[in-house]
């Protein structure tokens, strides 16, 4: 039992009035933020299960956990600008590209190693568009840049492909105008750098007489072409599947059948999705093709039936409209968002271009429960799922692993969490903030700090020390250890612990905080469950 005593000492004779009573204390339970990270909704308002700041913890369906560290893995003589994988062979290989060399590493290229042997020299952009294919005479990548003539990659060797170089070779069109390259109906096709031309091959061919596809007059807002996809109303590959070109102007058109026959060839229409963010700035889920805009992560399914006002009501993204838009208009329109889908972790990651001096940052939501979270300090020019991994590169030329071990390349993750704001069930009363219990289940040891925020204000701490010592050897949080169970007979790899802690907040609105910070060799194995507050209550205000 936790007793709270009375901060005012009753005048004697005089006769007791309701201020003079000792407050009774109450316990207010805050479930994980399993619904994300919050911007868009009223602050006094907001749902118990969402967070105002929800900074490197991912939201699970049963609590939040603390996001994994990033791992050195290769790098490259010059910044990151494009990663990619070739997946044809028996083992994958995979792709680095500056702004002038493409360089190669694999699975067992050893972790640190300095990549100074370019595959690909002589270019001069390293924003490559790329595309696996198959034919029957096997799998091949092709990557574009707008820039320089189009590569292909037979699993062994590079290609320049022009109009008469062997054994691959395109004409029709001057390979160095495309911008863009994807797959609809077994036909590559492009997008011709600059204009509103679409460019495609033969069935299941990655090269031969490209035809070109003119949408000039489709367009009512001009501009050109940024990039094309398929687009299905289901994950099947059957006669749904839609081709969509989208214009930097914020239109997309979408057509059906097969363009080398005029009569299967059938236009749906034009329609309004919002200035898009980038030409590598979709991804596919559930059959659907999402389009990040300056408005949000928008379906194309959604963009076909409702006016472009009412796009944001549908937006994947819309639980972070408020802050979606302000980083847009921070960053501009101008420069390219990335955006990439984690199959294998159920997460999507989008990625704003780094303001000079800020920490980068990186909005992910989980695909199932569609709850949002911030990762901060990744610095990512591009980010790639190679071989079921994550990987990104920056500026430096380093290329590192995310989400794996406990450290940021040995420097330690600071998560931080603030619950939304609540009158614990008394509008108008002044509270005092006591103590708190956080309530976890762990397979390895962490280090946690609970606090109170008040009256709309978000403000943390300092943040914990880190739980790994020096000699690599894990050191007791404070002078109090966790208490520790079982947490079930069938997940005996689990335990569960709590710990109270006095803490400290006045005000009329209280939100709870939690801070942990992660600086082991290896990924930490805790997720939030729970917390508790004692609190007590004033004079409700008249």
């Amino acid at each position: 039992m936790i007793s709270v005593q009375p901060s005012r000492v009753r005048p004697s004779g005089r006769v007791a009035t309701p201020s003079d009573k000792t407050p009774t204390a109450r316990t207010e339970t805050f479930a994980a933020p399993i619904d994300g990270w919050v911007t868009n909704e009223n602050l006094a308002l907001q749902g118990t299960t969402t967070a105002l700041v929800l900074d490197n913890f991912w939201p699970t369906a049963t609590g939040v956990e603390p996001r994994g560290g990033s791992e050195f893995r290769v790098s490259v003589p010059g910044a990151v600008r494009s990663i990619f994988e070739y997946r044809g062979g028996e083992t994958p290989v995979f792709f680095a590209a500056t702004d002038t060399a493409i360089y190669e590493f694999l699975p067992e290229t050893p972790t640190g190693a300095t990549l100074t042997n370019p595959e690909v020299s002589g270019q001069t952009s390293g924003s490559y568009i790329q595309l696996e294919t198959q034919t029957d005479g096997g799998s091949y990548l092709t990557v574009v840049n707008g820039a320089d003539h189009l590569q292909i990659y037979d699993g062994t060797d590079w290609q320049q492909v022009t109009d008469v170089s062997e054994p691959f070779s395109i004409t029709g069109v001057d390979t160095r105008r495309l911008a863009h390259v994807w797959s609809y109906n077994n036909r590559q096709f492009y997008i011709e750098r600059g204009s509103l031309n679409a460019w495609y091959l033969g069935i299941n061919s990655v090269a031969g007489p490209a035809e070109r596809l003119p949408l000039t007059g489709i367009f009512r807002r001009g501009g050109s072409l940024l990039f094309g996809a398929s687009w299905s109303d289901d994950s099947g590959d059957d006669s749904s599947d839609r081709c969509v070109f989208v214009t930097d102007r914020g239109e997309f058109a979408v057509y059906q059948g097969d363009p080398s026959s005029a009569a299967t060839w059938q236009f749906a229409g034009v329609y309004d999705i919002g200035t898009p963010l980038g030409p590598d700035a979709a991804l596919a889920v559930g059959g659907d093709l999402i389009i990040a805009t300056q408005t949000g992560l928008i379906p194309v399914s959604a963009a076909v039936q409702k006016d472009v006002g009412e796009l944001e009501l549908v937006a994947l993204s819309r639980p972070i409209g408020n802050e979606w838009r302000r980083t847009a208009q921070l960053t501009g329109f101008g420069t390219p968002w990335r955006v990439e889908k984690w199959a294998e972790r159920n997460m999507a990651l989008v990625v704003p271009p780094m303001d000079a001096g800020a920490e980068p940052q990186a909005f992910v939501v989980n695909l199932e429960t569609r709850a949002w979270a911030r990762f901060l300090g990744w610095s990512m020019n591009d980010l790639r799922v190679l071989a079921g991994q994550l990987h990104f590169g920056g500026e430096d030329g380093r290329l590192l692993r995310g989400d794996t071990g406990g450290t940021d390349d040995g420097a330690v993750v600071s998560c931080s969490l603030c619950w939304a704001f609540t009158h614990l069930g008394a509008p108008g009363a002044f509270k005092t903030a006591h103590s708190m219990r956080g309530v976890f289940r762990h397979t390895t040891p962490f280090v946690a700090k609970l606090s109170v925020t008040t009256d709309y204000r978000t403000g943390f701490p300092t943040a914990p020390n880190s739980l790994q010592g020096q000699n690599g050897v894990a050191t007791k949080w404070d002078v109090a250890a966790w208490d520790a169970a079982s947490w079930a007979a069938t997940n005996t790899d689990w335990s569960v612990s709590e710990k109270w802690e006095a803490v400290s907040g006045q005000g009329y609105a209280l939100a709870a905080q939690l801070q942990v910070t992660s600086g082991a060799t290896t990924k930490l194995g805790c997720e939030l469950i729970s917390v508790d507050l004692v609190f007590t209550t004033g004079d409700t205000v008249v």
